[in-house]
């Protein structure tokens, strides 16, 4: 998840992650096993009304719940970022998702499940529509999680861009090492990725209206 604001964006080349998505290996798949995990936390009943209320596919909700934290109510995320929570955040990212939808959440209300669980589905509303506008159609799960990795503007591109593409071309160095991509190319983002999101990976993280 970009650092940033929600409205400009993170990873345009300055910012950098909201998170680490190193040691892929020690993450479960996401989709129903996801969302069946997510239902059994505390907060998972307020994702998924949240989530239906926004036109957010809750597979998708869950999916990148479960790569980000495993459902757990980390701290911190690494010592390379300050993202915390079920769906790691910064501050600056939970603050803007709150004033931007009127959600009437503070600072210290970011290590809050509850409120996290809120957030997470107004913010993948947001990514979701930037990288369908960006890629002309509409974004799946994985298109999405490149967004909430690095940002729309930088999600964007990665769902556009050639197989073959290295990140670095994409992506700030800085960025990149934070999550151990530095020398990965778009098809080993995509394929990890994939893996992680499990089922919801291919699916449409809109809903029709």
């Amino acid at each position: 998840m970009s650092s940033g604001s929600v409205s400009s964006g993170g990873e345009g080349g300055t910012s950098p992650s909201n998170n680490s998505v190193t040691n892929s290996s020690s993450y479960q798949p996401g989709g129903s096993d996801a969302l069946s995990a997510m239902k059994a936390t505390s907060y998972g009943s307020t994702a998924i009304s949240t989530a239906q209320q926004e036109g957010v596919n809750v597979e998708s909700v869950a999916a990148i719940g479960r790569a980000e934290s495993r459902f757990q109510n980390i701290a911190t995320a690494n010592g390379s970022s300050s993202a915390t929570g079920p769906w790691k955040f910064t501050t600056p990212t939970f603050l803007s998702v709150s004033q931007q939808h009127g959600l009437g959440y503070t600072a210290a209300d970011v290590t809050n499940p509850q409120a996290q669980a809120v957030a997470s589905a107004y913010l993948m509303h947001d990514y979701a529509t930037a990288v369908s506008q960006g890629i002309n159609q509409p974004a799946t799960t994985l298109q999405t999680y490149g967004a909430w990795v690095y940002g729309p503007q930088a999600g964007s591109k990665i769902a556009a861009a050639d197989a073959n593409t290295p990140l670095s071309s994409i992506i700030s160095g800085q960025a990149l090492s934070n999550n151990g991509m530095e020398s990965w190319t778009v098809s080993q983002f995509r394929q990890v990725m994939t893996n992680r999101l499990g089922s919801a990976a291919n699916q449409l993280v809109l809903t029709p209206s």
